[in-house]
């Protein structure tokens, strides 16, 4: 069970990067990438972003699996300076590059049928 002064948590800094970055630096190049699994706590739609500029259009993963649940519930908490919401923000992002999408419950599952 949790307890909430555990001592396996870890408090560590780690370095911010673009996805492009880091998978440069892990040598896997951005073409051909058949899916992309992403789960960052809320900040889906920051990497998307960055993704979006860096990679271009034909070399985008066909499938997208993110989580909803924590955008959810930041935009609760700590909503945008625009009031945008973190999930509609993404799902634009996503669906401006021609993915569709299927609800399942904490995830969506997007998809590029070009």
């Amino acid at each position: 069970p949790y307890k909430k002064n555990s001592e396996c948590i870890l408090n560590d800094t780690l370095p911010c990067n673009s996805l492009v970055k880091l998978l440069s630096d892990n040598f896997v190049p951005t073409e051909h990438i058949a899916m992309l699994q992403i789960d960052i706590e809320g900040y889906e739609y920051i990497l998307l972003d960055g993704m979006f500029k860096e990679i271009p259009d034909e070399s985008l993963p066909p499938v997208i699996h993110f989580e909803h649940k924590v955008m959810k519930y930041q935009d609760m908490t700590h909503p945008l300076v625009n009031r945008t919401s973190r999930v509609d923000h993404t799902k634009e992002l996503l669906s401006s590059r021609g993915y569709h999408f299927y609800d399942e419950g904490e995830d969506y599952l997007a998809l590029r049928l070009v």
